[in-house]
């Protein structure tokens, strides 16, 4: 008895073709960064409070520096609160 395999050649070359052009977009993307000195956020709540409120937003002001952001944010109390059946970011005033 012969083995017999037939290989579609086709979804082997997508495969290959996928795994060097992601790294190229994460190279690519780490140069921009680098670039453009794109600070770190990975661990922050404050991109999140500047989408989703706009007190919040105009009180932050620009997020391009994170050190003077931060000691901004030290000032903004807000809480999470389900109204109307969605949630959204209220002032908690101190």
């Amino acid at each position: 008895m012969e083995p017999y395999i037939h290989v579609e050649w086709q979804w082997l070359t997508l495969l290959f073709a996928t795994v060097p052009m992601c790294l190229i977009l994460l190279l690519l993307t780490i140069l921009q960064s680098m670039r453009t000195k794109t600070g770190i956020w990975k661990t922050s709540i404050l991109p999140v409070l500047q989408a989703l409120d706009g007190r919040v937003k105009s009180d932050l002001g620009n997020l391009s520096h994170l050190h003077q952001t931060a000691a901004r944010s030290d000032s903004i109390l807000v809480s999470l609160k389900k109204e109307d059946g969605h949630w959204v970011l209220v002032d908690r005033k101190g």
